[in-house]
């Protein structure tokens, strides 16, 4: 399974809002790529480099991008996962330079990205009536938002009790509303509460899945290395099992994900995800029950999933 990793890098010019300009570039195996990906959206802006092997001469000029090139914005996405599965995006951002490089054997692409970045820095002017509440009102922020979609979204309850006008950064102004439990993913806009979770597509990480070494604790976050695994969410729960360290087993919630390796028909390397998982106030194995457990039992848990 560690030899049958393919990927989709996929390069489009876009406009500020995000759309769509141009032809994309699709770069894929056996075509060889060298990553490193930081999706850590509760730390800021998610950033990205990506080194590609062995592309034509036209192919590298056309991915050029000079960093102080504020007309040419080009949109940057990975796809990935395994033989006779399906694509799975594990990064989405803006390029911020392109540029060739060459080492002692090898002629690449060294290019580094960002993302949420426009979120960052948007404004909004939004007049909420009295009365409206914040479910009323989201869809307007969201969309003065650019670059970014709708995710997951379980907003408090909040009613305006005065006319307000909404004024400033969109992503500052819904964190506010919120409590702060905003983040942006895969420029994806998600809202849930730090007790909840969204559904995610892989539920538990063990000896047997693919973990990799011994979970490690510090202070509120517990990180854990697995095998390259491009379906883990942020904002996802799953469930830890280690026979080396069983007092660290029980269910978290996925705070941030980094992927980190090579992908290529010539040359395969070893990929490795880490993922970070916040233990919040809760002693370890509060989370214990398994997700099937759970439902079979139709028990409570502390972790609410949204739906």
């Amino acid at each position: 399974m560690a030899y049958n990793r393919i990927y989709r890098l996929v390069i489009t010019p876009v406009d500020l809002a995000g759309n769509v300009k141009g032809k994309s570039i699709v770069i894929t195996s056996p075509i060889t790529t060298r990553f490193n990906i930081q999706r850590m959206p509760f730390a800021g802006a998610c950033q990205a480099t990506f080194d590609v092997y062995n592309l034509n001469k036209d192919t590298r000029e056309k991915l050029f991008l000079d960093y102080y090139d504020f007309e040419n914005i080009r949109e940057i996405r990975m796809e990935a996962g395994y033989e006779n599965g399906k694509f799975d995006l594990v990064y989405r951002g803006r390029i911020m330079i392109s540029k060739p490089q060459k080492s002692r054997t090898d002629v690449f692409m060294h290019i580094e990205a960002i993302s949420g970045l426009s979120a960052l820095d948007s404004m909004l002017h939004v007049t909420v009536k009295e009365g409206e509440t914040l479910q009323d009102v989201s869809g307007r922020i969201i969309n003065d938002i650019p670059g970014v979609q709708l995710g997951e979204v379980s907003l408090p309850d909040y009613t305006f009790q005065r006319p307000v006008a909404l004024i400033g950064n969109g992503l500052a102004v819904l964190k506010k509303y919120t409590k702060d439990n905003v983040f942006i993913d895969l420029d994806q806009i998600v809202v849930i509460d730090k007790d909840e979770v969204i559904q995610g597509d892989v539920r538990v990480i063990s000896d047997e899945t693919g973990l990799l070494g011994v979970p490690e604790r510090q202070r509120t976050s517990i990180t854990v290395n697995c095998m390259f695994e491009p379906r883990i969410k942020v904002g996802q729960g799953l469930e830890i099992k280690s026979r080396i360290a069983p007092q660290f087993d029980g269910q978290y919630k996925v705070w941030g994900v980094s992927h980190n390796g090579i992908i290529g028909g010539t040359q395969g390397g070893e990929c490795v995800t880490t993922i970070q998982l916040w233990t919040g106030l809760n002693l370890f194995g509060r989370y214990k029950s398994s997700w099937e457990e759970v439902k079979k039992n139709n028990q409570n848990v502390d972790i609410g999933v949204v739906q």
